[in-house]
């Protein structure tokens, strides 16, 4: 979000689908999988020209598909700490892309205009639970 102006994120929300090769034979099992994360936020985009700048708010928001590994540990009978890192991406649509992208452009010397439609996307959890 650095690039956009007074970008505010409203709430994130996602599920994913873990495979445990091993099951749950040792006290630390290994996993992998996928995991789905839509992120929600507001910002002000540029509606003015190049001499006059005008900020509107709107609205942006991610969808971001990001492959996961991670561990599943029992620390007691009843307590789980399960950790997880992922890396995938997610396409930018609307104003967020217009937007990105006129920042991208506005410091690049080349003379070359470029337009990103794709950005990667880190994820690492760290989860505390009990198990029943």
């Amino acid at each position: 979000f650095a690039p956009l102006a007074n970008a505010k994120k409203n709430y994130d929300a996602g599920g994913f689908v873990n495979f445990y090769p091993s099951g749950f034979k040792k006290k630390v099992t290994f996993s992998f999988g996928l995991l789905l994360k839509y992120t929600a936020f507001t910002f002000s985009k540029n509606t003015g020209t190049s001499a006059l700048v005008v900020y509107e708010p709107t609205n942006g928001s991610q969808l971001a598909t990001i492959a996961t590994i991670g561990t599943h540990s029992f620390l007691s009978k009843f307590l789980v700490l399960k950790t997880s890192v992922g890396l995938g991406g997610f396409n930018m649509r609307g104003d967020y892309k217009t937007e990105y992208n006129a920042f991208v452009n506005s410091s690049n010397t080349t003379g070359q205009t470029v337009s990103y439609t794709f950005l990667p996307k880190l994820y690492i959890g760290i989860n505390l639970g009990f198990y029943l």
